[in-house]
């Protein structure tokens, strides 16, 4: 009960760092997106460059979220900043593997009528590519949003509020869910 009127004595500061946090979110949730299709469309077309680019991705999303921060501080200094950054570069991986994916597993028969008929590769991504596979692209917004970076102050804050185990989270990402699904719902 206690507990409660001072939620709701100071229910004017907490509703300022709900919708500071929920702009920090979205911000970054927007940053990751825009950079990561880019950068899986750019990708898709220079196949020699995705290993690299993946692989440097994947080193990145396995850097701890308190060394990424204790990292950046230096140069961006402790604020908004700092934490839009480190979750843009956090969500990067599932943005980037799907587009990357989606692009990339289009039916080759399909792209070769295309060619035949004439089409260039911009009418070919836009044309082709984007439309047959426009469910695992746009599935970049709930992969991305409930991505375990992005509620890794809410973990800290309410451990166990997860209906899974932590281990079933990184093994559902292993094979291409939405890490932290429930756990986003759950701390929200």
């Amino acid at each position: 009960m206690q507990m409660i009127q001072i939620l709701w004595e100071r229910r004017v500061f907490f509703m300022t760092c709900l919708l500071e946090h929920i702009r920090i979110s979205l911000t970054a949730v927007v940053c990751a997106g825009v950079l990561g299709i880019l950068l899986g469309v750019f990708i898709s077309g220079h196949k020699k460059l995705a290993g690299v680019v993946l692989g440097v991705i994947n080193v990145i999303y396995t850097i701890p979220s308190i060394s990424l921060l204790g990292f950046l501080i230096p140069f961006t200094g402790i604020g908004n900043k700092t934490a839009i950054i480190a979750l843009t570069v956090y969500g990067l991986l599932p943005i980037v593997r799907n587009t990357y994916t989606g692009l990339t597993n289009v039916d080759a028969g399909i792209l070769e009528v295309a060619e035949g008929l004439g089409s260039d590769g911009r009418q070919i991504l836009l044309g082709i590519r984007i439309p047959l596979d426009h469910q695992r692209v746009s599935q970049h917004g709930r992969d991305d949003h409930c991505d375990g970076r992005h509620c890794f102050l809410y973990r800290r804050w309410r451990a166990g509020s997860c209906d899974l185990p932590w281990h079933h989270h990184l093994q559902y990402d292993a094979y291409g869910g939405g890490i932290g699904t429930d756990c986003a719902f759950g701390a929200l």
